[in-house]
């Protein structure tokens, strides 16, 4: 089926995570990860400022939106089509 891994993951990563403010060892760590096992960064807005820190890790497409803030972060909608 897939898999898929979101949350707030508060790691950085310039050109991997384009709304980054710095690169970080975890950011790396991260990209590394998601690279040997497939899983792609779906969010392309930022989700805490300017800062996108909300992720959606996924091997299978999955259409995100950023959508309503509450506190300080923005809420990420995250849609599977999933058929059996």
């Amino acid at each position: 089926m897939g898999t898929m891994i979101l949350g707030d993951a508060n790691v950085h990563h310039e050109k991997w995570l384009k709304h980054s403010c710095k690169t970080t060892p975890a950011g790396r760590q991260l990209e590394k990860v998601c690279k040997a096992a497939g899983l792609k960064q779906q969010v392309r807005l930022p989700t805490r400022g300017p800062n996108l820190l909300d992720l959606v890790l996924c091997d299978t497409a999955a259409p995100t939106n950023v959508t309503a803030r509450i506190r300080d972060h923005q809420m990420v909608e995250a849609c599977l089509d999933l058929s059996v």
